[in-house]
């Protein structure tokens, strides 16, 4: 064989080595991408496996939160039988010569005993927000939150120490005061808020409650008995198109659940307390369960209602006057004790009553 002969020999198999080593690459670069395909899926697979993991914890960790308020409402609810007139009413000596003008008279208070310095530091307010028959700065009615809530103190809502022997806190509202731009009626009235200071809003299928210890120690002196009145307690709609709200009124001789006006313009009205007198206390309850309400007084009666699916509530308690006028007489309601329960934070149901 000729050295031309063996160098074509030499070039061929130099190209078959280089082809196969191409072959080679190609292949291998194939295999990677294989894996890579495959690596990152595995990837995609897990972060989703992860994330139903973590959303069926957290809906066990719901489910079971909301079963354990169920369960200890029924607890709590089969301890707690309907309660009649069988409880002595407390009813407070407001007629006294010592403390008559101060009934009406909210700038002063009803004993010449050391008081608490504010209203915050009788009743826990970290969830609420106060709503005053006064002109706010930028328009509407004057609201104040939390943390300034705690050392607020005017003839509105004030604190009181009643012949040295409790401390409550007194919300008078004026007829002729300053009402919201939706509203006829002024108010001095406490409006639920959540932990961080945001407006609360919660689901009827959940289980709520509030409870209040109160008196209303005076009623607007043109208000009769079917009209006007005191509402002391609220459960109201947060839904942006409003439902019914339901509210305890107190009228100078009973006490009524109502609900607010239907589709017809009527309101439903069912009596929590037959015979009521000013300054008479009294413990409310309304609670909230699987889209029931019930309304409990110490001194009257039990009252259970459907309400509205569609709907998100929050709570309200005070002096919201339904009367408007002359600022000769007004609305004054004496709080002893305020609580919210269900909530995060809060005991799972109120003490019974």
């Amino acid at each position: 064989m000729t050295s031309r002969s063996l160098r074509n020999l030499d070039v061929g198999g130099d190209k078959d080595s280089e082809s196969l080593s191409e072959n080679q690459k190609q292949k291998s670069r194939r295999t990677q991408i294989v894996f890579g395909l495959i690596a990152f899926a595995a990837v995609i697979i897990a972060a989703i496996l992860l994330a139903v993991l973590i959303t069926r914890s957290q809906n066990r960790s719901q489910t079971q939160s909301q079963t354990q308020n169920q369960t200890a409402y029924q607890s709590w609810s089969q301890s707690s039988t309907t309660v009649t007139t069988t409880t002595a009413a407390v009813v407070l000596p407001i007629a006294t010569t010592a403390n008559a003008a101060n009934v009406v008279n909210p700038n002063r208070n009803t004993s010449t005993t050391a008081i608490a310095a504010y209203p915050g530091t009788i009743l826990s307010l970290a969830t609420w927000e106060l709503q005053l028959p006064v002109a706010g700065a930028s328009g509407g009615i004057s609201v104040i939150g939390p943390p300034a809530l705690n050392s607020v103190s005017n003839k509105y809502f004030q604190p009181v120490v009643f012949d040295g022997s409790f401390e409550a806190v007194d919300f008078y509202t004026p007829p002729d005061g300053v009402t919201t731009t939706d509203t006829v009626s002024p108010r001095t009235e406490l409006r639920q808020l959540n932990s961080d200071g945001s407006f609360a809003s919660f689901s009827n299928t959940g289980s709520y409650a509030l409870q209040v210890k109160l008196a209303v120690l005076l009623f607007p002196t043109n208000v009769a008995n079917g009209a006007g009145g005191i509402i002391v307690c609220q459960l109201f709609s947060s839904s942006v198109v409003k439902g019914p709200e339901y509210v305890v009124r107190a009228y100078p001789s009973t006490v009524l659940l109502e609900r607010g006006s239907n589709a017809n313009g009527s309101i439903d009205k069912q009596p929590l307390v037959q015979n009521y007198s000013a300054g008479t206390q009294m413990t409310v309850t309304l609670s909230v369960v699987d889209g029931k309400l019930t309304a409990s007084v110490d001194i009257g009666t039990t009252v259970t209602t459907t309400i509205d699916s569609a709907d998100d509530y929050y709570f309200k308690a005070g002096s919201y006057c339904q009367t408007q006028g002359s600022a000769d007489n007004g609305c004054q309601v004496r709080m002893y004790a305020i609580g919210l329960y269900g909530f995060p934070g809060a005991s799972a149901f109120p003490p019974k009553i």
